[in-house]
């Protein structure tokens, strides 16, 4: 079976609530309520595009699996120091499904030819550690 992992760098940003307005025109104009979106959605593509090597996306079911590490609150340390009592788990917003769909937008065309390929998916969201907010990501092919 054929898989893929790879490590992205920075503060995730979810993805998936849209904002609607009307141009002065008339014209009415979709974007994404997030703005780091864009920015988030192109590192993670970047980084799955390296991880590829050049290979063709992935075809048929696959697995993927997300570790998100979020940056910690101030509130988490004590003169530079985790506090004993810092939550392992990131409990608020955003939501793990809106930061997972982000990422499988942005791997959309690079690691599989679409989402909908994805028939079990595993997502944890915790603190991130002494490394930094990043993505963890892994997709691997099933057996059919």
């Amino acid at each position: 079976m054929t898989s893929v992992s790879f490590t992205v760098a920075g503060t995730p940003a979810p993805g998936g609530s849209k904002t609607a307005f009307r141009t002065a025109s008339g014209r009415t104009v979709v974007v994404d309520a997030c703005k780091r979106n864009r920015s988030w959605r192109g590192s993670v593509a970047a980084a799955a595009a390296s991880a590829m090597t050049g290979r063709q996306p992935l075809f048929g079911p696959l697995y993927l699996t997300v570790l998100i590490y979020m940056p910690r609150p101030k509130s988490h340390y004590r003169r530079d120091e985790l506090r004993a009592d810092a939550p392992v788990w990131h409990e608020v917003r955003p939501d793990a499904t809106k930061l997972l769909r982000a990422i499988e937008d942005a791997l959309t065309g690079i690691v599989w030819v679409d989402d909908s390929q994805v028939v079990v998916q595993s997502v944890e969201k915790r603190y991130a550690g002494s490394g930094g907010a990043c993505v963890l990501v892994t997709v691997a092919e099933m057996e059919r």
